[in-house]
């Protein structure tokens, strides 16, 4: 269901793009923003572990925000961007507030891959994105979740953007992925390069790896985040999603 009374649109210069509108996801009520884009592509989500994780997130564009910039100001940025590219987003909180601390849920893998298929099958019944297939964007535990989720609704997941991930988390599914994955690492942050060249082989889906110079796991350095952002939009544009989604 939507929680905001009044959805709030999205412009380019004057003219009205599409709609953003607060939303609670799926039977558990995950926190979520929908911007929705007339002719949409495909639909972009976002999924993070929210403010419940003290572990960095995935706020919008598989960058988290870093100091000193709002996290509605990235949402924003990762919207403008995604729908230069033709797609509307999602962007949903795998934690509720109350789970916040507790570790062994910000790190159940298992767990939060059911809360994105819960996600995925949310998606597929709304009249506005329904038609759609999805593509999956999240960082650290959640781009290992992210990956499993990819290979429990495989015909709903066209692609996958996983930032500073760790793809060894996801276990044997790793090599049941399907969706075309695209691994984006900080070159600053040699820990997070090794475990996604040794994610590269298992892979068994179209896959690439892309290494962003100079950047740490945050990517907090000028021009990164928009380096991970038009990354992540090249590659969503380049396996189209408008497909029916089947039942």
């Amino acid at each position: 269901m939507d929680t905001s009374a009044t959805a709030n649109p999205v412009e380019r210069g004057s003219r009205r793009v599409g709609v953003v509108r607060r939303v609670r996801v799926g039977r558990s009520g995950f926190v979520g923003q929908l911007a929705t884009a007339p002719g949409a592509r495909g639909v972009v989500a976002c999924v993070s572990l929210g403010a419940a994780s003290r572990r960095p997130r995935l706020e919008a564009h598989a960058a988290a925000a870093g100091p000193g910039r709002p996290r509605h100001e990235v949402r924003q940025q990762f919207v403008r961007v995604l729908r230069q590219h033709g797609f509307a987003t999602l962007h949903v909180e795998l934690l509720a507030a109350s789970e916040a601390g507790n570790a062994e849920l910000a790190h159940d893998v298992a767990l939060l891959a059911e809360r994105i298929a819960e996600v995925l099958d949310w998606a597929a019944e709304r009249e506005d994105i329904g038609h759609l297939r999805v593509g999956l964007c999240a960082a650290d535990v959640a781009a290992a979740a992210a990956l499993c989720a990819a290979t429990l609704r495989p015909a709903r997941v066209v692609a996958v953007v996983a930032r500073s991930g760790r793809p060894d988390l996801a276990g044997a599914a790793l090599a049941r992925v399907s969706a075309p994955t695209l691994l984006v690492v900080g070159g600053a942050d040699p820990e997070r390069v090794q475990l996604n060249r040794a994610a590269m082989p298992v892979l068994a889906c179209e896959k690439r790896l892309e290494v962003v110079p100079g950047a740490t796991r945050g990517f907090d350095e000028p021009g990164t985040r928009e380096a991970v952002l038009h990354l992540a939009g090249a590659w969503f544009a380049n396996h189209p999603a408008a497909a029916p989604t089947p039942n």
